[in-house]
């Protein structure tokens, strides 16, 4: 039995290393997705919100962790660890824009590659209300540091200095 898993890891991990070295990187499978890394709109279904600036919506078919652009929302609590001040506050708020919403969820052009957690980076619309200036508004997240520049950054940046901060400390 144990020879046997042996073999097929063996063919799974040998096939798709023959297919790159004989074909390049073009040739494997995954550089073939229905979902094109370009600037674009798309209409989602949100699935659900992992915590302010990170949800988990239906693309097509499929599930993707989507991380919200422009926008550093507070950690909440997990692996034994307590949550940030207002990452409760921020998740719900989340929740509740893009409850029952029509969502869509847009690309920058300078984020086009997923981060390094595997997430998709993008814009999120909930009724045409961008969700990141709306948590920004109601002062329970950061603006993101990000580079290369993103094109709301100015607004972002903007509206973070116009909120009231309730209970978070910048």
């Amino acid at each position: 039995m144990k020879r046997a898993w042996i073999l097929v890891a063996g063919i799974v991990y040998a096939v798709p290393l023959g297919v790159f070295v004989a074909g390049g990187l073009d040739a494997l499978p995954c550089q073939t997705t229905a979902h094109p890394r370009e600037s674009a709109d798309e209409a989602v279904e949100i699935l659900r919100v992992i915590d302010g600036d990170t949800i988990l919506v239906d693309r097509d078919g499929y599930e993707d962790r989507v991380r919200i652009l422009g926008i550093d929302s507070p950690e909440v609590a997990r692996d034994g660890l307590p949550g940030e001040r207002c990452a409760d506050e921020a998740t719900a708020l989340t929740e509740m824009l893009t409850a029952d919403a029509d969502v869509v969820i847009v690309t920058d052009p300078s984020q086009l590659e997923p981060d390094p957690y595997g997430r998709t980076l993008a814009y999120v619309e909930a009724d045409g209300q961008d969700v990141s200036g709306a948590l920004l508004s109601a002062g329970l997240v950061e603006v993101y540091e990000s580079a290369p520049e993103i094109a709301r950054d100015a607004d972002y940046e903007e509206l973070a200095a116009e909120a009231e901060l309730p209970d978070r400390e910048r």
